[in-house]
């Protein structure tokens, strides 16, 4: 198990996880490699007080996509002691640049215990196939 920003109160709530008196809330806020070899981007160390970007615009999830490794998991990824469902997730088919976009879908608790999940969605340009946005995130119990 990995723990992040304990707090105060980190030995009582890592106890009731542990104990599965509570669902583990936490995802990754970061992505993780399948092997060092996979990282897009690994120096990330300023020379002289200036930190280069290289790989330009494809940093994080972008180096990602462009690298087309997948990692042995992703931004947001997390487990829980229940399992969920997603069901008739509908978006519209158009929409403009720089536009709002509503995506719907029914998130379904299919587990036998209480629990929390996020929904992420990801938008692809049609113009520039190479990028993609990420979407917000909604918690559901």
């Amino acid at each position: 198990m990995l723990t992040w920003f304990g707090g105060q109160e980190y030995g009582n709530a890592l106890a009731d996880v542990l104990t599965g008196v509570r669902e583990p809330g936490g995802r990754l806020p970061t992505t993780w490699p399948a092997r060092e070899s996979d990282v897009p981007v690994l120096d990330v160390t300023p020379v002289n007080g200036t930190m280069r970007y290289d790989e330009g615009a494809k940093v994080g999830y972008r180096a990602w996509l462009r690298s087309s490794t997948a990692p042995a998991h992703p931004f947001g990824y997390g487990l829980g002691y229940t399992t969920w469902a997603v069901d008739r997730a509908t978006a519209p088919t158009e929409f403009g640049p720089g536009g709002v976009v509503e995506v719907h879908a029914e998130v379904t608790n299919t587990g036998g215990r209480a629990g929390n999940t996020s929904c992420r969605s990801t938008r692809r340009a049609r113009t520039r196939p190479s990028t993609a946005r990420r979407g917000g995130w909604s918690a559901t119990r």
